[in-house]
């Protein structure tokens, strides 16, 4: 994951977006970036904004291939810890998600720190994932879980 970004967002965000061929959370139109994580401090906002949230993926993002590098910046509101955060500002080319990874939170419904190696696959992604990677199986959207993302999707 050298070098990676991460988003969280419902499975069925991700399911839109593959059909699109880009994805686009919400926050894009409302501050003018998507909200992104180092694989080290996905967790922070994962837990103070989706808590116990049980239908989210995972979004492995090559910073390389997005059209413009992310933006390191502080959180909304900043993390005491000074921790910085990619803010991507534009559009996600499903081309630059090399992996889609279930995210499921603890049994207490936070999010832990990620160990390596992620979880498995929870989706295919296209032709571009990086190689070697185990192919991913496809996933289906759980029932009922259309709808507005109140969360933004980070």
């Amino acid at each position: 994951m050298a070098g990676r970004i991460l988003h969280f967002c419902p499975r069925a965000a991700w399911e839109a977006a593959r059909a699109d061929g880009w994805y686009a959370a919400d926050t894009l139109a409302t501050q003018g970036f998507i909200h992104c994580s180092a694989p080290e401090s996905v967790h922070l906002p994962a837990t103070a904004l989706a808590r116990g949230r049980t239908d989210l993926v995972l979004l492995e993002i090559d910073p390389a291939r997005l059209p413009a590098p992310p933006v390191w910046e502080a959180g909304d509101p900043p993390d005491p810890g000074g921790v910085l955060f990619p803010h991507v500002h534009g559009p996600i080319p499903v081309d630059a998600v090399v992996a889609v990874r279930d995210f499921p939170p603890g049994p207490d419904g936070t999010f832990p720190p990620l160990t390596a190696p992620a979880s498995p696959p929870a989706a295919s992604v296209s032709s571009s994932a990086a190689p070697g990677a185990p192919p991913a199986a496809p996933v289906s959207p759980p029932a009922g879980s259309e709808g507005d993302d109140p969360w933004g999707s980070r």
